[in-house]
């Protein structure tokens, strides 16, 4: 039981896996959790985040990592027929089969989905450019998040990039009176809110 904990607590706690299945407590039992509303069901027009991606048919599971589709993408159904969805996050459009969109739950927007959709990846930050951790990307699971809470990279801290590399990785930041240094694909699993200077 004791290692149960230990690994739970190196890992982050996470309440679910890289599939948005729940995972149990050391007592095997489930944290609350919402699954989600089946994106065949979901309105037009209103955006949602991928919280679950089912893994069963494989093949239908396969197609949706080969889109691009993942856990945490804010997505928009511009369109419904009974042969195909279309769906954008913004930049692409993806085209599904309702069969192969029914592994795919979506839920609306929370306070902290809205506050980030303002913010920016820690990667697109100019140099000197103080800013305000928002959150963690979904994506970041298991022993990178618990790594990064760790060295303080948490909600509400202030960051900012202190030193560039001739080589652009990696690129040392301060926070919390500490330098550390983040590789461009650690980078861009923070989300900061630049800090306006108010003159």
């Amino acid at each position: 039981l004791d290692e149960i904990e230990a690994l739970d607590a190196a890992l982050g706690h996470p309440l679910s896996d890289p599939h948005g299945d729940p995972i149990p407590n050391a007592d095997g039992q489930f944290r609350p959790f919402d699954k989600g509303t089946n994106l065949n069901d979901w309105e037009e027009n209103v955006i949602g985040k991928i919280v679950h991606l089912e893994d069963e048919p494989p093949l239908a599971y396969a197609q949706i990592i080969a889109e691009g589709l993942n856990l945490g993408m804010k997505v928009r159904v511009l369109s419904k027929t009974n042969r195909r969805i279309t769906l954008t996050n913004g930049e692409d459009e993806f085209t599904l089969a309702p069969a192969v969109a029914d592994n795919i739950f979506l839920q609306s927007l929370s306070e902290e989905d809205i506050a980030i959709q303002e913010a920016i990846p820690l990667t697109d930050l100019p140099t000197t450019q103080k800013a305000e951790i928002i959150q963690l990307d979904d994506r970041c699971q298991g022993f990178t998040r618990r790594r990064f809470l760790d060295l303080g990279l948490t909600p509400g801290t202030t960051i900012y990039a202190e030193l560039d590399n001739s080589f652009g990785d990696p690129r040392a930041y301060r926070l919390r009176g500490t330098l550390i240094a983040l590789r461009k694909d650690q980078a861009e699993f923070i989300w900061v809110k630049p800090i306006v200077q108010v003159q």
